[in-house]
């Protein structure tokens, strides 16, 4: 355990730098899901229609916060839409 904690570190950094700390947030909230996927598929445990339901509720406050339901997504500032960094200073010569 303890020497995997540094690559999550590593991970969970890296994806705030790319995606923003909005987007590696929303990760937090898809655990549940997961844990009720591996407990149905590897404990055996039931499933009943509201964890469907929860799950979907779950996932659609996903897309929402992330504005996927919009017509045209906004770049985060800084950034133009193809996600490039326009921000970053050029090196000193």
């Amino acid at each position: 355990m303890a020497i995997e904690m540094p690559k999550f570190s590593v991970l969970s950094y890296r994806l705030i730098q790319d995606e923003g700390a909005t987007a590696a947030s929303m990760a937090n909230y898809l655990t549940p899901i997961v844990a009720v996927v591996l407990g149905a598929v590897i404990l055996g445990e039931s499933v009943a229609w509201n964890l469907f339901a929860g799950g979907t509720l779950v996932l659609l406050g996903i897309t929402v916060a992330e504005g996927r339901f919009s017509s045209r997504r906004q770049p985060r500032p800084g950034r133009s839409e193809s996600g490039v960094d326009h921000t970053a200073k050029a090196p000193q010569q």
